[in-house]
């Protein structure tokens, strides 16, 4: 399905990360997983190290000299075809007049500043292939904002609105640029942060690793700038 595609994954040794890396694997596409922690990433990836078509990429992607270094290394084989920002961080229990500088700043860093920076880059490859796609993951709490949740929530909107700029500038590229909005993944982080909880309403992270690959699809071409509900039976 993906054979001869290149793919960056950011968060790649995430819950959902590391399922996304895998289904893309599956499809034959060579995915390039960028991590932070090279010990969490041979852990994660122990079963699938050997993949020929798995490239790991350590990198900060604060840090826009270590970004554009993970696009010149995808560019060995031809530039990147689909980015998957799947990196984020959830924070909540601190209504805004609470919030330090420092827990705010984390939120727009981790769930807006790493896509800017990844879309930045990889939009300068795809522009000049006139072909592409980016998806990113945002939530259900950005349509639905809740009280202590605030840095959390903004850093998300955000996203949504830099995901329909994007959508806007690269549409006449043949580039798509979408985002996804699910309520709690099922991820064995998030069930063990919430014990007890009945998570199998949940969305379950390989319906969505899924329904991304759809969006990178030629089927779905005509898919650009959409806000997605991804809600599960939540």
């Amino acid at each position: 399905m993906f054979n001869d595609k290149n793919v960056v994954v950011t968060g790649s040794t995430g819950g959902l990360g590391s399922v996304v890396v895998r289904h893309f694997l599956d499809n034959g596409a060579r995915v390039y997983a960028v991590y932070r922690s090279g010990k969490k990433f041979k852990g994660v990836f122990k079963d699938v190290l050997k993949n020929k078509n798995l490239y790991g990429v350590k990198a900060n992607l604060l840090k826009e000299g270590d970004v554009e270094k993970i696009f010149k290394f995808v560019r060995r084989h031809g530039g990147v075809d689909f980015l998957i920002n799947c990196v984020g961080g959830y924070f909540e229990g601190k209504m805004i007049f609470e919030l330090k500088e420092s827990e705010f700043d984390e939120m727009i860093d981790l769930n807006l500043r790493s896509a800017f920076l990844c879309s930045k880059w990889a939009l300068r490859d795809m522009i000049l292939k006139r072909n592409g796609r980016i998806v990113n993951i945002s939530s259900t709490l950005a349509l639905k904002p809740s009280p202590g949740k605030g840095a959390y929530i903004v850093s998300k909107a955000g996203l949504i609105a830099l995901t329909e700029v994007i959508a806007e500038e690269v549409k006449d590229f043949n580039i798509t640029c979408n985002v996804i909005l699910p309520s709690v993944i099922a991820t064995e982080e998030n069930k063990k942060s919430m014990p007890g909880v009945d998570y199998s309403n949940w969305v379950d992270p390989y319906d969505l690793a899924r329904f991304i690959g759809y969006l990178c699809s030629e089927e779905a071409k005509g898919i650009n700038g959409a806000v997605i509900k991804f809600p599960g039976k939540v």
